[in-house]
């Protein structure tokens, strides 16, 4: 019997096979699914894939998803290669607003293009990438 030892190794599996959109969609569906053994007022994030069609695939699942587990905290993280169109942004984001589902940005770098993203699309969470918070704790105080 043939097996993945991590994500990675299943994320890259599928992507040999051309399956990787479906992977992430079914990852989606395991992680709400799992997600109910938690308080309903706990965030459950939702990764995206760089692949994946945002505005017709994503949207449209997660309405799904939202339909079937209207009280679940939803937040999408959009992976920084998904998006990069201001306009795509702002339209994003206004989907998942009338969906009920909240916006972080993954892995987020220093840089002009992603603070303009910033501007063009009030986001729920940023979540910063390591490098720009690694060894903060040695930085001197002054």
């Amino acid at each position: 019997m043939h097996g993945v030892s991590n994500p990675a190794a299943m994320f890259a599996a599928a992507e040999a096979s051309g399956r990787e959109i479906e992977l992430s969609e079914l990852c989606r569906e395991r992680a709400i699914e799992h997600s109910l053994t938690l308080p309903s007022c706990i965030p459950v994030f939702l990764n995206t894939h760089p692949k994946k069609d945002l505005i017709g695939r994503i949207v449209p699942q997660l309405a799904e998803i939202r339909s079937a587990f209207p009280r679940r905290a939803i937040v999408l993280e959009n992976h920084e290669a998904a998006v990069t169109d201001p306009e795509m942004i702002r339209e994003f984001r206004d989907l998942l607003s009338e969906i009920d589902v909240g916006l972080a940005f993954d892995d987020y770098r220093a840089g002009q293009a992603r603070f303009r993203e910033l501007i063009c699309a009030p986001l729920d969470y940023i979540k910063f990438d390591s490098s720009l918070i690694r060894d903060l704790m040695d930085v001197d105080p002054e």
